[in-house]
């Protein structure tokens, strides 16, 4: 579908990805540019690398202006059915068998995947190679993974837990607010943060407070090391920032130098930032080991300025000799951070809500006019 279009176009892959470059700042390799032209494994390529095609490759396409809207919504109804194939194979729960080091998982031109369904067999082409449902199943037995990926801890470390649900969820937000005794210990405030975050909030980010998280590493194995190659930020979709209604709930620490995502950039990747400084990708010439037994904690930030994204986690890992991933969410949902409304012009909190304490000492939750606001807040 995409290399068709760049070609018709007459456009080299490494004219694009000189121009995605360009755009993202971000060095991206051919291999990198490759997957995302023809998505990865079962994926279809992501939608914004389509609309990236699209901007860059019809106006470069020998055609009168009525066939390149045809050829762009053709592209577009393609991706949809590629992508609502992909929802169809998540249903499914589909686990595909490791390959073999030796593989060249470019021959791996068709699979099968187990389940039910119903009608004939459908083909999603241009992915790699063909993808087809079939109720046999056909895997293997898959191994139990060698790591265990989870998120400890999600919120906005360095000044407080502070998130925000949007203008569309007042109505859940504002339930949270009627319950103005908030849990006095760490386990009940961890427990109501959770069940907001499930709700739809979204932590914010803003300079200096940054969204955080706490990546926990844990091989269970016994004799096998695991080695920690890359972590990813996918299925990211991009929105407005968040305004709605904020809640302000707790001071907390800040891990030093986390491994940091840039979540405004076009194609996030992992870096190492120290002291303040970007030394770089932190991946390229690093990687993480987790020996049998042990566990590693692997703080995260998210900086978001301009919009509010959506996206889960991959963890890329080795063992074995064998290359494997597992994704990270929230409880099947994504993880969602936005920046402070300030970070846009004329935008304001509806209503905001702050952590105080009564004559008693108890926590409660107390709400805030807008000049109670933090300056960077409100």
């Amino acid at each position: 579908m995409l290399s068709q279009l760049r070609r018709d176009a007459g456009l080299a892959q490494g004219e694009l990805a000189s121009a995605m470059t360009s755009q993202t700042k971000e060095r991206i390799s051919n291999g990198t540019f490759s997957d995302l032209e023809r998505g990865i494994g079962a994926k279809p390529p992501r939608r914004d690398v389509v609309l990236f095609y699209l901007k860059h490759c019809l106006p470069r396409w020998r055609a009168d202006a009525a066939p390149k809207e045809e050829r762009r919504a053709d592209v577009l109804r393609k991706l949809e059915a590629l992508e609502a194939l992909h929802e169809r194979i998540k249903e499914l729960a589909v686990k595909p068998h490791p390959l073999e080091t030796d593989q060249n998982p470019a021959r791996h031109v068709s699979n099968s995947v187990s389940g039910t369904v119903a009608g004939s067999v459908i083909q999603a082409r241009d992915i790699h190679g063909d993808v087809h449902l079939s109720g046999a199943p056909q895997w293997q037995a898959v191994e139990p993974s060698d790591l265990k990926v989870a998120i400890s801890s999600l919120h906005s470390m360095s000044g407080g837990w502070f998130h925000a649900f949007s203008r569309e969820n007042t109505q859940v937000a504002e339930s949270f607010a009627k319950d103005l005794e908030l849990p006095g210990d760490q386990a009940g405030m961890d427990a109501l943060f959770d069940r907001r975050l499930r709700a739809g909030a979204y932590v914010l980010s803003h300079p200096g407070l940054p969204a955080c998280a706490v990546l926990s590493l844990f091989n269970p194995g016994s004799t096998h090391e695991v080695v920690v190659r890359d972590v990813q930020v996918t299925d990211k979709t991009d929105g407005p920032i968040v305004d709605g209604i904020a809640y302000l709930i707790e001071a907390g620490g800040m891990n030093d130098d986390p491994i940091t995502f840039y979540l405004d950039s076009w194609f996030p990747v992992a870096r190492l930032i120290e002291e303040g400084v970007d030394k770089g990708r932190y991946f390229v010439s690093r990687n993480i080991r987790v020996a049998p037994g042990e566990h590693v904690m692997l703080p995260l930030k998210f900086d978001a300025e301009k919009s509010s994204h959506a996206f889960r986690l991959t963890v890329r890992y080795q063992v074995r000799g064998r290359q494997l991933s597992t994704v990270v969410d929230h409880h099947g949902q994504p993880f969602r951070v936005s920046p402070t409304a300030r970070s846009q012009v004329g935008a304001g909190y509806e209503a905001a809500y702050a952590l105080a304490y009564d004559d008693s000492g108890a926590p409660r939750l107390t709400a805030l006019a807008a000049t109670d606001l933090p300056s960077w807040l409100g």
